[in-house]
């Protein structure tokens, strides 16, 4: 049975993905100004996509919620893991990036795809995204206003690897890639 570590990605956070109704005109995610709606996100529980689950931290007081990718390095919990499920999105179209899992003289390395983060229409059941009910995108009213057409959409990825003794994940430079949550697929070592 596949258990699920969600890994505190706080030390690392660097960028903001939602704003609430009062402040769509803080969008920052892409050059447009928009961004996900806060009022839509799990913050602080857990979030099951498709078979995956994983946790997204309440966001800092400046609305920091996630990880837009510059080359970070975050220790990991003592684990043997086998395998990694992130939560995340690119913008202006799909975007390569690298994750590397460190320890005890170990690594996997593994090349992925983040999808684009804007669909048109809702997910089917069994695919593995978070799909927002609406878009915030700042216009005239310093509100802003929804846009339905489009939907924010961020995508589960999940890769198993040999088993490692994981220290460190190591998170390459892709600035145009987000990582709203990381869970280790893992076993449990006993203590």
């Amino acid at each position: 049975m596949t258990r699920f570590a969600p890994i505190d990605l706080r030390p690392i956070r660097n960028a903001r993905a939602a704003t609430w109704d009062f402040e769509r005109a803080a969008g920052a995610v892409n050059a447009w100004g928009n961004s996900f709606p806060a009022e839509d996100m799990p913050y602080g529980r857990p979030l099951w996509v498709g078979d995956l689950r994983f946790e997204i931290a309440q966001p800092d007081a400046a609305g920091i919620d996630h990880v837009e990718l510059r080359d970070q390095s975050l220790r990991l919990p003592h684990m043997t893991a086998t395998g990694i499920a992130l939560l995340c999105f690119a913008e202006m179209g799909p975007r390569r990036f690298t994750v590397r899992i460190d320890g005890d003289g170990e690594t996997r390395t593994l090349d992925l795809i983040a999808p684009g983060w804007m669909i048109a229409g809702q997910a089917l059941p069994e695919e593995r995204r978070f799909v927002a009910t609406h878009l915030h995108y700042p216009g005239d009213d310093p509100a802003g206003y929804e846009l339905r057409q489009l939907l924010p959409t961020a995508w589960a990825i999940a890769r198993h690897v040999a088993p490692i003794r994981a220290r460190q994940l190591y998170i390459s430079g892709s600035p145009l890639v987000h990582i709203l949550a990381i869970s280790m697929l893992r076993e449990i070592e006993d203590a």
